[in-house]
């Protein structure tokens, strides 16, 4: 199975999606984003911007994709 498949049967089966690290620890899937933009190609996936920080205690902002459904044509 296709990295590319395997994000996207992840980010089907679980609601809150998924984010690069997830995706680099599950997959090793290090291009989340090149990935994302291939299937959104036939999917609805939108991107939540959430707040980290770091051990030494600096803030960050990453992505989380969320599966929304599949694009239909009329």
């Amino acid at each position: 199975m296709s990295k590319k498949a395997k994000v996207l049967k992840y980010i089907q089966t679980h609601k809150k999606g998924i984010t690069s690290m997830q995706a680099i620890d599950m997959f090793k899937a290090t291009r989340l984003s090149a990935i994302i933009f291939e299937l959104r190609k036939r999917y609805i996936i939108t991107s939540v911007s959430e707040q980290g920080v770091t051990e030494e205690g600096y803030p960050y902002t990453y992505a989380r994709y969320v599966y929304q459904g599949e694009i239909y044509d009329i």
